[in-house]
């Protein structure tokens, strides 16, 4: 009967913990970004441990040069025992409403750019390995200050790819 109820404890435990896992992962990432000089929030995270199907609502980082990134929503699938090996291979990747302001950089090329994650895995993530398995993008829009009009800002809509 001791077994049972120490058991039982210990399996409500574990249900506690996973379901305040993204509530922390959340509060982490950001404090995090935050702490390598980027503003960061995010709205609203969640991650399925046993789908691996992870969540992102209203993520916004912006670096001190003003490029910044907006994500109204993220949703894809990941394997864990795959972050033990520095490896992310994003699965039915999706996202909806992204914003990319590309700042008031003079040499910000439509073309050539770089965005807030570029930099941070350029700077932070060097030994890891991404990989995009399938991916689709809804919304997107990318802009950028008007070289010669410092007060606007030119964009254009890429529908979805």
């Amino acid at each position: 009967m001791r077994l049972i109820k120490w058991s039982l404890v210990i399996i409500v435990i574990l249900a506690i913990l996973l379901a305040l896992a993204p509530l922390g992962l959340k509060h982490y990432s950001v404090a995090w970004l935050n702490k390598q000089g980027y503003d960061a929030r995010i709205d609203a995270f969640g991650f399925n441990v046993v789908t691996g199907k992870l969540s992102i609502a209203g993520l916004h980082i912006a670096d001190q040069s003003g490029k910044h990134v907006a994500v109204d929503i993220l949703e894809t699938y990941v394997k864990l025992p795959e972050f033990f090996n520095k490896e992310v291979l994003l699965r039915r990747f999706r996202t909806q409403g992204v914003s990319l302001h590309l700042g008031a950089d003079e040499s910000a090329s439509w073309t050539q750019f770089s965005s807030p994650f570029t930099d941070i895995v350029n700077r932070h993530l060097i030994d890891w390995r991404f990989e995009l398995v399938n991916g689709l993008n809804e919304q997107a829009e990318l802009c950028r200050k008007h070289p010669l009009s410092p007060s606007s800002d030119q964009c254009f809509t890429v529908g979805s790819f």
